[in-house]
């Protein structure tokens, strides 16, 4: 009986977890766009057909490190098809996208001091509506390799470049990245499972010290 109550615990602490995710991270990517070629034909950000050059941007990139496995090497850090959200931000109004086609998020590294931090994602698979951002440290290679660590840079040189399903478009410089866990980890259900059986083992030797105390007390 012992055995069976043990066991059904164990399952039930599987069932549980089986939707356990890793940690959702966001980068944001901070800067400056520039180029007469920036425009908001669509009105995505304002007037529609306003020029965006010398706005300020930023750009949020979330993503779960769960999604697809992390290709660790001597030189690169990366998942692909993990993007959950990416919100554009200018003049203080926000395009929120949370589907996409592809999506890539990467740190590299190559040992002599080149290093940089890359999102990407396709908002469908025409090609032509996307977002590509990265920031580039060739002086101290401090960028990190992990993708699942916070990190603050400012200074380092960088390129963006958007293009809405709207035409609003944009070539823009980051100047600050930062990187952030904005949810925890949960717990694998390997140790879900443990932590429940050795509480179900603690009740049931509890529960059978109190049926032998009853047995002894009614002798």
């Amino acid at each position: 009986m012992f055995l069976r109550y043990v066991f059904g615990c164990a399952l039930a602490a599987i069932a549980f977890c089986g939707n356990a995710q890793a940690a959702i991270m966001e980068v944001t990517y901070s800067g400056n766009i520039y180029n007469s070629f920036s425009n908001d034909v669509g009105g995505t950000f304002g007037a529609a057909g306003a020029s965006l050059e010398g706005k300020a941007i930023s750009v949020a990139f979330r993503y779960d490190t769960s999604l697809a496995p992390i290709t660790s090497g001597p030189q690169n850090n990366q998942i692909s098809g993990a993007a959950v959200s990416v919100g554009i931000t200018i003049n203080g109004i926000t395009k929120l996208y949370n589907t996409f086609y592809t999506s890539l998020v990467q740190n590299y590294n190559d040992g002599q001091k080149h290093t940089n931090v890359q999102a990407e994602a396709n908002f469908d698979n025409s090609g032509i509506h996307y977002l590509t951002m990265s920031s580039t440290d060739n002086v101290t290679g401090a960028f990190p390799l992990s993708l699942t660590t916070a990190y603050n840079f400012t200074g380092p040189l960088g390129n963006g470049f958007f293009r809405l399903e709207n035409g609003t478009q944009a070539l823009f410089t980051p100047t600050h990245v930062t990187s952030v866990q904005i949810a925890a980890a949960v717990p694998e259900p390997s140790t879900w499972a443990l932590m429940i059986l050795g509480f179900a083992g603690v009740g049931f030797v509890a529960a059978r010290k109190r049926k032998n105390q009853g047995v002894g007390l009614a002798a």
